[in-house]
């Protein structure tokens, strides 16, 4: 169900539904005369510049974008988009809401659009992928465990240690502080 007050993309989307080629002036002037108030050029080029771009939005890949002599661009609708309700073309412009309508379901509903649509699109919107295995949990093995195998090998002398050691001793309430490291040659 399409809300009674209908949002600027509604009404930019209204607009490209005449069927006709469009400069973003006219959009302008039609948005403006539907909504009741005056619409802004900056806010209405944003607004086309999002959802001709089938990157962001999927109705992007409906949206034709031509130079134009009269203008720098004429925006228009694909013909056969024309097939499908308002609400359905709204949803397109949707990236999440009840109302969305997904450019899967417009594909199985007018299979003449794909021909908009690019090849590898079409072929990750209807690739059926295989039920996953989870993949088994491999526990990480603990300081225990580590130290434990370490002194095992130890024991069956499969590892020879050079142990360097230093010991330090304090006199009571005398703080520890950093040494400066000397490198000695040999």
């Amino acid at each position: 169900m399409i809300k009674e007050n209908k949002t600027q993309t509604q009404h930019i989307i209204d607009a490209l539904m005449t069927g006709r080629s469009l400069l973003l002036r006219d959009i302008i002037n039609m948005v403006s005369e539907t909504s009741g108030k005056k619409a802004k050029r900056q806010d209405t080029a944003s607004i086309m510049t999002r959802i001709s771009d089938c990157s962001v939005l999927e109705i992007g890949y409906f949206i034709t974008k031509n130079k134009s002599q009269r203008g720098p661009y004429e925006y228009s609708l694909v013909p056969e988009i024309m097939n499908l309700k308002h609400e359905e073309i709204y949803g397109l412009a949707l990236k999440s809401d009840e109302n969305r309508f997904t450019l899967k379901m417009a594909l199985k509903k007018i299979p003449k659009l794909k021909k908009y649509v690019r090849k590898s699109r079409i072929n990750k919107t209807f690739l059926k992928t295989a039920p996953t295995q989870p993949e088994p949990v491999i526990q990480a093995p603990t300081t225990l465990d580590i130290v434990s195998e370490f002194l095992n090998e130890i024991e069956k002398g499969g590892l020879k240690l050079k142990v360097n050691c230093k010991i330090r001793v304090l006199k009571a309430g005398e703080t520890l502080m950093p040494s400066k490291s000397v490198r000695r040659k040999h």
